[in-house]
């Protein structure tokens, strides 16, 4: 047989045992004209096995069963007997709650702890006597220094000369200390560091 049809052109031979897929359906589409004889057909059982036996060739093989009788869907979902066994369907369901931080959020915050209304106007009282008392001493501070600036005023009109003079005694006491250091550093032999 297989000389037989070697030679037509557009036929091919195809053994049952070792079915190609490219050459029953190339490409994936099914619809190629085939012709089987009775001998692989009845061999297909033995191979593939059947819905009710098993293979007898292939090991852990089952023939492939439709899982839906019916393909129309939306048939079937629609049927009396499917909406029967369904739940009502819901109707103003609520939606989740919005989460607020009650550091930021008041409103949050008293939810939480009604208290502490209460505690932060304690709060508020604290806080009141202490800005004040920083007020003083500003005030005090600035009041200080305008009696600095009229005090530091020369008779020649030249304002800031004795609050200037003050720095200057500063800056020679800071200086005779570093050459007391100097010259303690040379007596030890050690290397005296510049420290500002």
């Amino acid at each position: 047989m297989e000389r037989a049809f070697r030679n037509i052109e557009g036929v091919e031979l195809a053994v049952v045992s070792r079915l190609n897929l490219l050459q029953l359906a190339p490409g994936g589409h099914l619809g190629r004209f085939i012709i089987w004889t009775q001998a692989a057909f009845e061999k297909l059982n033995q191979i593939f096995g059947t819905y009710t036996q098993k293979s007898a060739q292939k090991v852990h093989f089952h023939l492939p069963r439709s899982i839906m009788a019916n393909a129309d869907i939306a048939r079937v979902i629609n049927s009396n007997e499917v909406q029967s066994k369904l739940n009502a369907k819901k109707s103003g369901t609520p939606r989740a709650a919005r989460k607020q931080n009650p550091l930021r959020n008041k409103n949050v915050l008293l939810k939480l702890n009604p208290h502490a209304k209460v505690s932060i106007r304690h709060g508020i009282k604290k806080v009141a006597p202490a800005t004040s008392a920083v007020g003083t001493k500003r005030a005090a501070k600035r009041s200080f220094l305008k009696q600095l600036q009229s005090t530091s005023t020369s008779s020649e009109g030249q304002p800031g000369q004795a609050f200037l003079g003050s720095f200057d005694f500063i800056h020679t006491t800071t200086s005779a200390s570093k050459a007391k250091a100097l010259s303690k550093a040379k007596g030890t032999g050690r290397r005296a560091t510049n420290k500002k």
